[in-house]
């Protein structure tokens, strides 16, 4: 004797019920096993990144091996080789890791972390000749090129007035000069990365019609770089014309004749 229709249909829900939920819970275990593990870049060799979950039985390897990380098969531990990761190089890496049979992948993201390993400069193509009209009020400013660092974190300036002894130590700063000698003052937008040099009082051209600059660049490790630039006053019409005496006496002679 047949069961009944409908006892049919209710074994046969729950057996789609029951596969469904089996591959569901199939395709979350292939996913779900993520990493992420972060390391300084230039670390040496064997320095621990990580280690990933395993399971009893089964061994690990990479899918494609990467020359700066390697990984022990048996405790799923990751560490550095003797090819050092560089952050300016690559700051990411996406890897995948692949069990014995039956194989499951993992996914493993490693975050190279900066360190302050560069020191700043200044590109040779930068335009170190600039120019103010001695009229430019307090306040006005000249956009130049700012140095470049291939780490992060931010950039400090300072401007002191080239000395004798700082065009031959420049990085002594201003060789006891202090930048407020100085009518002008560095204003620097970290969040654009402008660096601005700007008028800090009057200008005069028949005071003093250029100026040598040295300006360092120095970033959070104290590692530090400079550039001369040179800044010409730019004459305006802002003088009377004067004689140099208040006044003179002339003697003239000549004769009259009549007719």
């Amino acid at each position: 004797m047949f069961p009944p229709i409908q006892s049919l249909q209710c074994h046969f829900i729950v057996f789609l019920l029951l596969s469904f939920s089996l591959l569901s819970i199939s395709a979350v275990q292939a996913f779900s096993d993520s990493f992420y593990f972060e390391v300084k870049e230039n670390s040496p060799a064997q320095t621990y990144v990580g280690k990933i979950a395993t399971k009893a039985g089964f061994t690990y390897r990479f899918n494609d091996d990467p020359a700066e990380f390697e990984l022990n098969a048996e405790t799923g531990v990751i560490l550095t080789t003797e090819v050092a990761a560089d952050r300016e190089a690559k700051d990411l890496y996406s890897l995948v890791v692949l069990s014995s049979s039956p194989t499951y992948p993992i996914e493993v993201k490693v975050r190279v972390l900066d360190v302050d390993d560069n020191v700043p400069f200044w590109p040779p193509s930068i335009n170190t000749n600039l120019s103010f009209s001695e009229s430019a009020p307090v306040g006005t400013k000249v956009i130049i090129d700012s140095a470049v660092d291939a780490d992060s974190g931010q950039l400090r300036y300072r401007v002191e007035p080239v000395t004798e002894l700082s065009l031959s130590d420049p990085q002594s700063g201003g060789g006891g000069s202090s930048s407020s000698s100085l009518p002008f003052k560095l204003n620097y937008n970290s969040s654009t990365s402008f660096l601005h040099l700007e008028i800090a009082s009057k200008l005069d051209r028949e005071l003093q019609s250029s100026y040598l600059l040295n300006i360092t660049a120095t970033d959070e490790s104290d590692q530090a770089s400079y550039a001369i630039f040179s800044v010409r006053i730019l004459d305006s019409n802002d003088n009377a014309p004067v004689f140099d005496h208040v006044s003179r006496t002339f003697c003239l002679q000549f004769a009259v004749s009549c007719c």
